[in-house]
């Protein structure tokens, strides 16, 4: 696999009212090692979603907060970069309907 940035959005700190660009960071981390039954995923997009907002609330809601320093989550489509799962191949498209928080 060619190696290519692993960039994650962060929450900062929480924010105080509506969220603003200063409320986040941009990082880079490792590519995680995949382990059998996983595979990797390139996010080629991700979703931007009213709900987020809930997520880095300073309370909890339907779904567990985000803490501060945490990489936010999203729902994403992407492309199977790597496979150790016999249901994914290598080049397939994909989209979760779950959370993703790698690539």
């Amino acid at each position: 696999m060619t190696a290519s940035p692993n960039r994650q959005v962060w929450l900062r700190e929480r924010p105080n009212g509506i969220p603003q660009a200063e409320d986040f960071g941009i990082r880079s981390a490792d590519i995680p090692k995949i382990a059998e039954g996983q595979f990797l995923i390139r996010n080629e997009f991700l979703s931007a979603d009213p709900a987020m907002r809930g997520w880095i609330a300073d309370k909890s809601n339907y779904w567990p907060r985000i803490e501060v320093g945490d990489t936010m989550r999203a729902f994403s489509a992407g492309t199977v970069m790597e496979s150790m799962h016999g249901d994914y191949r290598v080049h397939a498209g994909v989209s979760d309907h779950g959370f993703c928080r790698t690539l």
